[in-house]
């Protein structure tokens, strides 16, 4: 999973994980900025498109694992295309033993 410093200045400061803190705890959510960007994204909370930087970002993250072409993702929705990204990172992660 990249840093992806270009979804960022989009993060809505919440991220729809649904990882509440609790009881007693400060945090809940573990994700990363750019994965909680990418889940508001999936959800349809964030109001302003990808930019084409963003877009491109999110494409070459998909390219980047195995049993993904990004091309399949290149005229997707932004909702779509975060999904993919997410998707993929799961895949990733699960091809890799991390779950």
């Amino acid at each position: 999973m990249a840093h992806l410093p270009e979804l960022a200045k989009d993060y809505c400061g919440e991220c729809p994980c649904g990882t509440a803190p609790l009881d007693g705890e400060q945090y809940g959510c573990v994700c990363m900025e750019a994965e909680a960007v990418l889940r508001c994204y999936a959800e349809g909370w964030c109001r302003t498109a990808l930019s084409p930087a963003q877009r491109e970002v999110c494409l070459t993250e998909i390219g980047a694992v195995e049993g993904y072409d990004r091309a399949d993702y290149e005229q997707e929705t932004d909702q779509a295309l975060a999904r993919g990204v997410l998707w993929a990172w799961l895949d990733f992660c699960r091809d890799k033993g991390l779950l």
